[in-house]
């Protein structure tokens, strides 16, 4: 009674009718929950998970910018632009797969290899990411590179705690240092960057503190 014309009720809802309304509404990008999302990737849709404890936080104004911010980096991943089959499209295509594939290889090979380079960089040169405490160091590790990631976006940013103008800080230095030593720093586009750095964080928390010992 409170649905608006358009919507689609599923009444407990399994996989099957799930991929039958994607192919009927064919979306953009879904908002989802961790399990669904695993499910959309398998159809190579851009996804948000969008439960604020893993993203977000999505309340208030400050919400409203990281929606769009995680909304843009789903849409505009470079894995999105590697999805051999698209649900979106009437025919799936086949007489591009060979370079579909060489060019995914082509593009895992480069972003690899830049993210080597920079948690090289970070780990000889960084001291922010070295703590006593394991949870400090993860703190610092997110905290410096989310910072750095908005920073190379242009994102104007906010810091009012401490422990966000540190990171700020920190996180300024390590960008500015980052466009001296590589050259494609500069000149890539804002998906790539993200897409490294994120690994990057991954690896130094893999590093100092899930393979430490």
């Amino acid at each position: 009674a409170r649905g608006q014309e358009g919507t689609i009720y599923i009444d407990d809802g399994n996989e099957l009718e799930f991929f039958e309304v994607l192919e009927m509404i064919r979306p953009d990008v879904v908002l989802t929950g961790p399990r669904v999302g695993a499910l959309v990737k398998k159809l190579h849709l851009p996804y948000v998970n969008g439960h604020g404890y893993h993203n977000g936080p999505y309340m208030g104004f400050e919400g409203a910018v990281n929606m769009a911010r995680d909304l843009y980096n789903a849409i505009y991943s470079p894995l999105m632009q590697l999805a051999g089959i698209d649900v979106r499209d009437d025919e799936p295509k086949k007489d591009n797969s060979e370079s579909l594939k060489q060019q995914s290889e082509e593009v895992t090979a480069y972003i690899q290899e830049r993210t080597e380079e920079i948690t090289k960089f970070i780990q000889e040169r960084c001291l922010w990411q070295f703590h006593s405490r394991s949870w400090d160091r993860e703190e610092n590790i997110n905290g410096v590179i989310n910072k750095a990631i908005a920073i190379a976006s242009g994102e104007k940013l906010v810091n009012e705690s401490p422990a966000e103008k540190l990171h700020y800080a920190d996180a300024k230095i390590l960008v500015l240092d980052l466009k001296k030593k590589f050259s494609w720093f500069e000149n890539s586009d804002q998906a790539h960057i993200t897409a490294v750095l994120e690994l990057v964080k991954q690896k130094l928390i893999g590093i100092a503190i899930t393979g430490s010992r």
